[in-house]
């Protein structure tokens, strides 16, 4: 009993919900909701509809007991408030990280400017990221003939697409490299990965982007590709939208 109490309890999603409540048991803490992800709206590949009103109690309840909750896009914060209405959600974009930033501003000599051939994607293969749409788009443009050396390109179109490690043995991830030869799948990119690909990329291809200002809803993956490559946006509905 005598060992320091916190006064405070930032919380990262709903796993967070027993130990604020163990915290509390001592005296009533303030806490501030920091949702990573709408688990919710989607929940792990094969959620059951059980676990899906499992997901929806621990983010009720996470955002009941909190005095914020912090989402990191508008779609994700609409997402929350339509589960709890009275709940106080705000939208904190998340920054572009401080080595991508580094890199990007480094001047370029013309000579080192590789020609940009990619057509690519960085997304981790959940439904609210909607990765299928890419997935779509790389079939529909195989299938015009894009990947083979037209459109006046040296090289054809080649698409890219970089996940989580998890994520690569998956129907999805199968279905994107039968759409043609040139396609590839990379399971992860540090900063200096990152900005090779993102320096060779024609077109970058996202459902969620990141940047102050802009009538977008954003993720962190895609934030860096505006800062070194060429951002889409996929809506239903539409071909896409470069930002």
């Amino acid at each position: 009993e005598s060992r320091a109490w916190p006064d405070l309890v930032l919380g990262v999603d709903w796993h967070v919900l027993q130990v604020y409540e163990h915290l509390s048991r001592k005296k009533p803490l303030p806490m501030v909701y920091l949702n990573f992800r709408v688990f919710s709206r989607s929940g792990p590949p094969g959620a059951s509809q059980h676990g899906a009103a499992f997901f929806k109690a621990q983010e009720f309840a996470m955002m009941d007991r909190s005095w914020l909750t912090l989402a990191l896009s508008e779609t994700d914060a609409a997402c929350l408030r339509e589960l709890h209405p009275n709940a106080e959600v705000r939208v904190l974009l998340p920054p572009i990280r401080a080595d991508v930033m580094a890199r990007a501003r480094r001047p370029l000599k013309k000579a080192d400017v590789p020609e940009r051939h990619l057509i690519t994607c960085c997304v981790r293969l959940s439904d609210e990221k909607e990765p299928e749409r890419f997935v779509r788009l790389v079939e529909n443009l195989a299938e015009r003939k894009a990947f083979d050396g037209v459109f006046g390109y040296k090289v054809g179109l080649r698409p890219v697409l970089v996940t989580g490690r998890c994520d690569v043995d998956t129907p999805l991830v199968r279905r994107f490299l039968d759409a043609h030869p040139e396609t590839d799948v990379y399971a992860f990119l540090d900063a200096e990965g990152l900005e090779e690909l993102y320096r060779k990329s024609l077109l970058h291809v996202g459902a969620r982007f990141s940047h102050a200002g802009v009538d977008a809803v954003l993720g962190a993956a895609e934030a860096p590709g505006q800062v070194v490559g060429r951002v889409v946006r996929l809506e239903a509905g539409h071909v896409g939208r470069q930002l």
